[in-house]
């Protein structure tokens, strides 16, 4: 499990450098990085039905499994990730991001906290090059286990056409019996003359004949305002020698177009039909900052979907201890609720509640200095709901169902 918790860990931090990149080139002037959370905190739900356990199939068996502190500089970015095991918090993964020219991201380290020595060890180099404003290519080194060297692991190369838009990432891995890169995938990007992708190819090199084969290919669709509608993704069988659906990709969007919703479904050939899988919801607050993104998946054998994980985003200064959600000092009940909703504080004080809904919509909203109240719901649509606290002691979230 552990092993499981470090390889997410990593997929994370790389996921979230490459997207903190796309959008500080967005917004190279307003310095995007100045407006992302200063904590992420991750929680698993119905985690005995994804381990093939017996479980009760509620939210009430949710158990904590990482939290990400975040400290924001004018040129490098330091987050801080621990994980919860055995019962207690420990230190996992530091990444430094390095900011160039406030425009463009230069550089990530990755490092592992040894509980041996109690030191940070680098683990994980990523190097962007650009030329110009484009980036050329993309390096990733791992660090020698005895001497703490980088050594080359892969490159990505990036090809544009005469508009400049990407149409060709190259991947590269460095072999240790030739001592050399040796091409091992690609991806092509076919785009119109605005440089949105209708579609994307997969392919791996056959060494052996020198020749490209395709593995998979995603169509895209898109709304009247540009949004992506959906994508449709297929793969090449070399039994039949043709291509087949595998997957759909289904979005959403609020008013203010933030993506709330995405929906992932399966192909599946004996119904002719495609099965939802699994569906990522997101609820913003009034600026557009994401504030809870819940994950629903469907485990083996299931044909429900169940809550699996939700990440909760904070944007204040997060405290330098990570606290488990279940120990906050806002108390909620009845929850789920049809009529009224009771909330209850340790502290007489001004609290400012909100009632968020899925769209990030704020349904309900009021100061009051006192350490209990409540809100009736009775008039509300039935549902998930976001409920934020906030008070001098900080600010709590918790996820409301109306029922």
């Amino acid at each position: 499990m552990k092993k499981f918790i470090l390889i997410i860990l990593v997929m994370f931090s790389a996921s979230w450098f490459f997207a903190l990149h796309a959008q500080i080139n967005e917004t190279p002037s307003d310095g995007a990085w100045k407006h992302q959370p200063t904590k992420i905190e991750t929680w698993l739900y119905n985690a005995a039905f994804f381990d093939f356990e017996i479980g009760s199939g509620s939210e009430t068996d949710s158990i904590p499994e990482t939290t990400t502190e975040f400290e924001y500089g004018t040129d490098i970015i330091t987050s801080l990730t621990s994980a919860w095991i055995n019962a207690e918090w420990m230190m996992q993964i530091k990444t430094e991001i390095y900011i160039k020219n406030e425009a463009e991201v230069d550089s990530m380290v990755m490092s592992m906290y040894d509980t041996v020595t109690t030191q940070w060890k680098r683990n994980t180099k990523i190097v962007n090059e650009f030329e110009g404003e484009a980036q050329s290519e993309t390096r990733i080194y791992s660090a020698d286990s005895l001497t703490g060297e980088w050594k080359l692991f892969s490159q990505t190369d990036y090809e544009y056409n005469s508009s400049g838009f990407k149409t060709t990432d190259i991947m590269s891995t460095f072999s240790a019996d030739s001592g050399r890169l040796v091409t091992t995938s690609k991806t092509e990007y076919y785009v119109d003359t605005n440089g949105r992708v209708d579609s994307t190819k997969n392919f791996f090199k056959v060494p052996v004949q020198n020749m490209w084969q395709a593995t998979s290919q995603t169509n895209f669709y898109y709304n009247n305002d540009g949004t992506t509608d959906y994508q449709v993704t297929y793969s090449w069988s070399f039994l039949t020698q043709s291509w087949s659906k595998t997957s759909q990709t289904t979005y959403a969007y609020t008013a203010e177009g933030n993506q709330y919703l995405q929906a992932q479904y399966n192909w599946e050939s004996s119904q002719q039909d495609w099965l939802l899988n699994s569906k990522d919801s997101t609820i913003f607050s009034s600026n557009s900052s994401p504030l809870v993104q819940i994950n629903m998946q469907k485990p083996f054998l299931e044909n429900e979907l169940y809550v699996y994980q939700k990440t909760y985003f904070t944007y204040g200064t997060p405290s330098s201890i990570p606290r488990p959600v279940k120990e906050t000092n806002v108390v909620v009940y009845p929850n789920p609720t049809s009529d009224f909703l009771n909330i209850s504080t340790n502290s007489f004080a001004k609290n400012h509640i909100r009632l968020f809904d899925l769209n990030g919509k704020i349904i309900f909203e009021k100061s009051v200095v006192t350490d209990k109240m409540q809100i009736p719901v009775k008039n509300f649509n039935k549902g998930s709901y976001l409920l934020q606290v906030s008070s001098p002691e900080g600010v709590d979230s918790k996820i409301i169902v109306i029922q």
